[in-house]
């Protein structure tokens, strides 16, 4: 059967019930009424179809849809290839009268197909999308004319979106009863727009009123990382402000929240910091390197990260300050010199019960080199997620023994043993 869920019907009294589905966002794809997917010989045939269905059934003319999807052909052979195209859809279709003729224009029946996008827009799709898959993902290159509009057309899919879910987020802040779906709709914003200024705000505040303000100015250092890649500026003096009092609040004692010894309501916490040995001075670049530790583990979705500035004044040895910001891990990044080079070094230890070193890494240099070695991190953070699934599934007590994200932990390192027994007791957990 069809993947797409049938959604109640959008159409007006005099259309027939709607018969076949189509999907837009990703791949263009259709199924007939029985679930068979329909395919189609061409990108073109499949953009043809999509232009179509975005224009909700209004008539567009030949000779636009003509130049739109063959302008590096004459007029004569680009009206050929359309109707070549028309008539395959006709026929996929059958007697499915999806794509109608109105003499020198072309026009989707909306009476005959249930569009994913379509009825996203209509409100009576999913709310929540984390990011939604490309519009007609795959039909690039087709032409720079339909380029231009398949750009515009997937902008408006994301302002639609991040709108709804803005709207879903102002709903919740205020509600204590709601904060932690609250914080989740927040989270979803920024994924969806990293640029949205309001949304990381947002979350901010409500991490802080959470007794969060650790984590709070980690999505901090984050906002500042996606606005500087995206446009290449600074957070507003809003943000900027909102961050200041939260350190200012942070660096009280008495706001430290209390030692968590189970936590079945939240992700792992994993804290990032910089080595500081007595004695030794810090490398000019260790700071750099843990700030982009710190990013590249915010990728994995078992973990909530704490970037190195709301750690500050946390020493390396401070176990039980690690543990009153509720921290399960902390990964200390160094970098070590010698008259042979430099070396960077990662080191993990869980601080969630007693302190103990549970993996160390490192990767040579470029000693010449005043940057961040990006591929060189790169390969040691994807180190850290396998280790701490490791540890956290094979603890001799479950932290979280019923919750579903725990047994999937627990059920990690078994699958990766590769012994039949251990396999099997994965899946029967």
């Amino acid at each position: 059967m069809s993947p797409l869920t049938r959604a109640r019907s959008l159409n007006r009294d005099d259309h027939p019930a709607p018969r076949l589905q189509v999907a837009l966002l990703g791949p263009v794809r259709a199924w007939d009424v029985d679930g068979r997917e329909i395919v189609f010989s061409t990108r073109k045939v499949r953009a043809l179809l999509g232009f179509l269905l975005m224009a909700s059934g209004r008539p567009v003319s030949r000779a636009r849809l003509a130049g739109l999807l063959w302008e590096r052909s004459g007029e004569a052979e680009a009206r050929a290839s359309l109707r070549q195209a028309v008539l395959e859809l006709s026929r996929a279709f059958g007697e499915i009268p999806l794509v109608l003729r109105d003499g020198e224009s072309l026009r989707a029946n909306p009476g005959c197909a249930e569009v994913d996008v379509l009825t996203f827009f209509e409100g009576a799709g999913p709310a929540c999308h984390a990011v939604p898959p490309p519009l007609m993902d795959g039909l690039e290159g087709i032409g720079d004319a339909f380029g231009d509009w398949l750009l515009a057309e997937r902008e408006t899919v994301l302002a639609r979106l991040r709108d709804r879910q803005g709207a879903k987020l102002a709903g919740l802040v205020g509600d204590p009863a709601r904060r932690e779906e609250a914080i989740e709709a927040a989270r979803r914003l920024v994924t969806l727009d990293p640029t949205h200024e309001a949304g990381w705000r947002a979350l901010m505040g409500l991490l802080a009123e959470a007794g969060n303000r650790a984590q709070a100015l980690a999505e901090y250092e984050r906002c500042r990382a996606a606005l500087r890649r995206a446009l290449e500026v600074e957070p507003a003096p809003e943000t900027r402000d909102l961050a200041a009092r939260l350190r200012a609040s942070s660096a009280r004692p008495a706001i430290l929240p209390p030692q968590v010894s189970s936590r079945p309501d939240r992700r792992l916490q994993v804290g990032v910091t910089v080595a500081r040995p007595l004695g030794l001075e810090v490398h000019p670049l260790a700071a750099a390197y843990a700030h982009d530790t710190a990013l590249e583990l915010v990728r994995y979705r078992h973990f909530d990260v704490l970037h190195p500035a709301a750690l500050e004044g946390v020493g390396p040895r401070s176990t039980e300050a690690f543990r009153a910001l509720g921290l399960d891990y902390v990964v200390t990044v160094a970098i070590r010199s010698n008259g042979e080079g430099s070396r960077l070094l990662l080191s993990l230890m869980d601080v969630s019960e007693l302190a103990r070193p549970v993996w160390s890494g490192h990767a040579l240099l470029d000693p010449g080199s005043g940057e961040v070695d990006g591929e060189a991190l790169g390969r040691l953070v994807a180190r850290l997620e396998p280790v701490i699934l490791h540890t956290e599934g094979t603890r001799p007590v479950p932290k979280r023994a019923t919750d579903a994200s725990e047994i999937v932990i627990r059920a990690i390192p078994l699958l990766f043993s590769m012994e039949g027994t251990r396999f099997r007791r994965a899946g029967e957990m």
